[in-house]
């Protein structure tokens, strides 16, 4: 017996550019999954909603030497379906940033960053272990 599903959704971003290398953007993203035959295990394990929000700068102070960005982030809840386990995973909402510093002379920047900064633990999948925060320091040289 063969049965039709139905999926849609949709993804939108904005970006305000403001004076001064300041930028505001906003992400939402939405994907659903229709007309699934009772007991039919479907492994849609997208969220209903996503969505975001970031404030950044891409070079201010002397000679625009200095950079960041802060970024909220926010996930629905997920009905979870794999081949491990099935359960619910929360909704949940992390806070990302980043901060910058060039220097011109020796073609370098330095950035010292986080994900999920708050270290706020969630799941991306039900019984996969949880996520906390991620800190990086990066050095790149612009050849």
């Amino acid at each position: 017996m063969q049965n039709n599903v139905n999926t849609y959704g949709f993804g939108i971003s904005l970006t305000y550019a403001m004076r001064h290398n300041f930028s505001l953007t906003g992400t939402a993203s939405s994907d659903n999954l229709d007309k699934v035959p009772a007991n039919f295990q479907a492994d849609f394990n997208a969220p209903k909603y996503r969505a975001g929000i970031t404030f950044s700068n891409t070079g201010f102070g002397f000679q625009r030497r200095y950079g960041f960005s802060v970024t909220y982030r926010w996930q629905d809840d997920v009905n979870f379906q794999g081949d491990f386990a099935n359960g619910l995973i929360p909704a949940y909402q992390t806070v990302d940033g980043q901060i910058s510093i060039r220097f011109p002379p020796q073609r370098i920047i330095l950035k010292l960053g986080a994900t999920n900064l708050l270290n706020q633990y969630y799941r991306n999948g039900f019984g996969n272990s949880t996520i906390g925060g991620i800190y990086y320091v990066s050095v790149g040289y612009n050849i």
